[in-house]
């Protein structure tokens, strides 16, 4: 799922400066660049964050005084076990990846593409065969095409709005429900 660095922020319950220190740390946090837009994606960034937390967990455990091990172990485990949970929820079907929902939603508007260019080629000739000309005939197939292919990028339209606003309705910003935002 794309986020925004915002929605980085309520999910990880940190400050903007924060996600601008990510970008710029070793390895980044993953994200693209669209249109000057920063887009995250949310199982990559949680993998990251995870995968940092166990790092950080190691040195911190290197560092640490005989005392706080046993924390900072505990804190590495917990680390490793929210990373495990997000491959799993990915191999379980729970979760799907930016990439392949990329893929299939590319695969849809490829079909509907074809099937909308395909219509006055489709149903021309039955229409003639009804009584319109050739010219006619193409032509309210045309502007039934063009209807369609309105009334698809209003859905989307629709479909985009909806999704912003249920993810700015969103009060609860703990790291489980980053997670579970995710999926």
């Amino acid at each position: 799922m794309k986020m925004s660095a915002l929605d980085l922020c309520e999910i990880f319950n940190v400050d903007r400066r924060t996600i601008t220190k990510w970008l710029s740390s070793d390895p980044p946090v993953p994200s693209t660049l669209k249109n000057k837009v920063r887009e995250f994606d949310c199982p990559a960034v949680m993998k990251w964050h995870s995968e940092r937390a166990a790092r950080k967990a190691i040195v911190d455990a290197d560092r640490a005084i005989p005392s706080n091990v046993s924390a900072i172990r505990l804190r590495y485990e917990e680390a490793q076990a929210r990373l495990m949970e997000l491959e799993l929820a990915v191999r379980e079907g729970k979760m799907v990846t930016l990439e392949a929902h990329s893929v299939a939603v590319v695969e849809v508007c490829n079909r509907l593409r074809a099937a909308l260019i395909n219509i006055p080629s489709n149903y021309a000739l039955p229409l003639e065969r009804a009584g319109l000309s050739a010219a006619d005939a193409e032509q309210v197939l045309l502007e039934i095409a063009d209807s369609i292919t309105a009334a698809l990028r209003g859905t989307a339209d629709e479909m985009e709005a909806d999704d912003r606003n249920s993810q700015a309705d969103t009060t609860d910003f703990t790291m489980r429900t980053g997670a579970e935002k995710c999926v």
